[in-house]
């Protein structure tokens, strides 16, 4: 694996202060966050994605929304 080198002081003093609290080594407090954060990030991706396709079928389907006044005054709200 390569090495992960991290810049700038404040970004330092985080890992290290976490690292401290947790009892982690650095490393591994980097491996998790980095973990945890590219897992986020494919889970966002992925909901992207999904209403992209839901939006085109929706689209493509012709079919007409209507405001959230009108709904409300549909259902008598």
């Amino acid at each position: 694996m390569q090495a992960l080198t991290i810049t700038g002081k404040t970004y330092n003093n985080l890992l290290l202060h976490v690292a401290h609290k947790t009892g982690l080594p650095e490393s591994k407090v980097t491996e998790n966050a980095l973990t945890a954060y590219l897992d986020e990030l494919l889970e966002d991706l992925d909901d992207i994605e999904a209403a992209d396709r839901a939006y085109a079928e929706y689209i493509a389907s012709g079919k007409k929304s209507i405001s959230a006044e009108q709904m409300r005054k549909k259902l008598e709200l």
